[in-house]
């Protein structure tokens, strides 16, 4: 009010006190920024230009170390994506983790919660020391646990190191009534596994050779199939172990389930013929990736070990595996020592043993395999007692054929340490991640992008009424989603199978909610002209937070 008593109009401008939107920037930008003030332009000046507050300027300055080192890491294709500055050690020991989850699982090693927890520790301690990262702390909480499980989804863990998870002791009480119910004999269950194979590998001589094989065994010790070698050079007859293939040591699904028909089926049947027995039987299969989950026979039931069981249950990982590799390193052996009888001399006769060489030394591996350490391999799944007996006299045996041959150095332990899987240790692990960074950021979801490559195709700018039906559009998509994974869960007697198709869809969901926020984020709904009708969602799928230990 004036002297007069009269109120007073203070004149306003409405742009002085509008209230400025959240701005992010990428790294690219910041990178600018920092740019910039590093020739001494000021933050309020910087400020100004990008219509943000001078702290914001000013905060980047004081995480100007963190910021570098996040661009420095990533293209700038990458940096110029990037919005979140995230903790680049947790970053690389999360993709270092993976890394050594997937070697457990292939090697059937066991894992359980805590492992992982102190293993991320582990990881995190060495990449900050590798790279001399500012100390960021990080103490694999449950919270982070939580979510990187459900990032990499990994709820399939077993809980605890010192007793089986309640899904492992189900399959097992399901397998005993199936065999009981049955009257299916030790001859009549089989198993099929896929695995690592080292064909031409001794203690210290550097030539090693690796391919995946494909092979099967029975309960009772009588039949084992000549393995399918993947990875060769070159490609003979079906019977062969040779396969052609572009990417050595890879199998998919579409390969096992060839060799399922074409090789595995005609073979046990010929066996339970030739032992008198009934033509059923049951097929034990991982739970891999690479495994089918829709194979069918009349005469065989094919049962997949259910997610959340522990790996050591499959029979070959309770020794028949290690029990294979122990002969068929005594029948290479025996091979060498042949060739040097015959006047060669051992550098010769390794040089010129190659893979086609391969296939006698399985048959003879084959033949000399011992019926009574492949059925201790399912005395765990089935209940059976275990028979007292080991690898030790192959091993022994094997030892003194090297030291005739003049490897002296080779002891038995060393070879132990040869056919028995092991976890890779954490300098292994930060080593093979460094090699392939970039391969294993793309493998990983690409840590450090949040929006990618697909939604570059679409304009940065769309018409308003445009945005809502392609938001509409993929809602649509999103209902139709929901639609099938109920499908499947209600009318598909295959568990294994269902549960599978509702990961991949659950993917595509996560995907298509990425592409949906990227073109009208959820607070910027309500600004869109409301002519088209938007569906309910109902798909229960959530894209994590990435930032925080919490």
């Amino acid at each position: 009010m004036d002297s007069n008593g009269d109120r007073m109009e203070l004149l306003v401008d409405p742009q002085r006190f509008k209230m400025r939107q959240r701005r992010s920037f990428s790294l690219a930008e910041k990178m600018k920024i920092l740019d910039r003030m590093a020739k001494g332009q000021s933050a309020t000046k910087i400020a100004r230009d990008y219509n943000v507050n001078e702290s914001t300027i000013r905060h980047m300055r004081k995480q100007e170390a963190t910021i570098r080192l996040a661009a420095n890491s990533m293209t700038s294709k990458v940096a110029s994506g990037s919005k979140r500055n995230r903790n680049l050690q947790m970053s690389k020991m999360e993709a270092c983790l993976t890394t050594w989850l997937d070697d457990l699982r292939a090697k059937r090693l066991p894992v359980w919660h805590s492992k992982i927890k102190s293993k991320a520790l582990q990881l995190y301690d060495l990449i900050g020391k590798h790279e001399l990262y500012e100390h960021v702390g990080f103490a694999a909480s449950t919270g982070w646990f939580e979510r990187f499980k459900k990032k990499y989804d990994l709820f399939e863990l077993r809980p605890y190191e010192d007793r089986p998870p309640p899904s492992e002791v189900e399959f097992k009480t399901t397998m005993k009534s199936a065999i009981q119910d049955g009257h299916i004999s030790l001859g009549q269950i089989f198993t099929v596994e896929t695995s690592a194979f080292h064909w031409k590998l001794l203690p210290g001589i550097k030539s090693e050779e690796r391919v995946t094989m494909l092979f099967s065994c029975d309960a009772s010790g009588e039949f084992v199939t000549l393995p399918k070698l993947y990875g060769a050079k070159k490609e003979t007859s079906s019977d062969s172990v040779f396969v052609d293939f572009d990417k050595a040591g890879s199998v998919t699904s579409e390969d096992v389930r060839n060799w399922f028909y074409k090789i595995f089926v005609p073979k046990a049947e010929n066996h339970l013929k030739k032992s008198n027995l009934p033509d059923r039987a049951i097929v034990l299969l991982a739970n891999d990736q690479n495994h089918p989950t829709d194979l069918e026979h009349y005469s065989f039931d094919v049962a997949t070990i259910p997610p959340g069981c522990n790996p050591t249950c499959l029979p070959t990982a309770q020794g028949i595996l290690v029990h294979f590799n122990a002969v068929y390193l005594k029948q290479l052996s025996l091979r060498m020592k042949d060739a040097v009888r015959s006047g060669e001399t051992f550098e010769e006769a390794w040089n010129e043993y190659s893979f086609n060489d391969t296939t006698e030394v399985l048959k003879s591996t084959i033949a000399n395999l011992d019926k009574k350490m492949m059925k201790n391999g399912w005395s765990y799944l089935l209940d059976t007692t275990k028979e007292d007996c080991s690898n030790d006299k192959i091993l022994k045996e094997t030892v003194s054929i090297l030291h005739s041959l003049g490897l002296k150095n080779i002891t038995l332990d060393e070879l132990k340490n040869q056919i028995t899987p092991r976890e890779l240790s954490n300098e292994e692990i930060v080593d093979i991640f460094f090699k392939h960074q970039k391969e294993l950021e793309e493998l990983n979801h690409m840590h450090f992008v949040e929006p990618n490559d697909a939604s570059k195709s679409i304009p940065e700018e769309l018409d308003p009424i445009e945005k809502r039906m392609i938001v509409g559009e993929i809602n649509h998509h999103l209902a139709a989603l929901v639609s099938a994974r109920k499908f499947f869960d209600l009318k598909d007697k295959n568990k294994v199978r269902s549960e599978a198709i509702a990961k991949r869809l659950k993917q595509v969901g996560i995907w298509m909610r990425e592409m949906r926020n990227e073109i009208s984020p959820p607070d910027l709904i309500d600004g869109i002209p409301m002519g088209i009708k938007i569906e309910p969602i109902e798909i229960e799928v959530e894209i994590e937070s990435m930032d925080s230990d919490e």
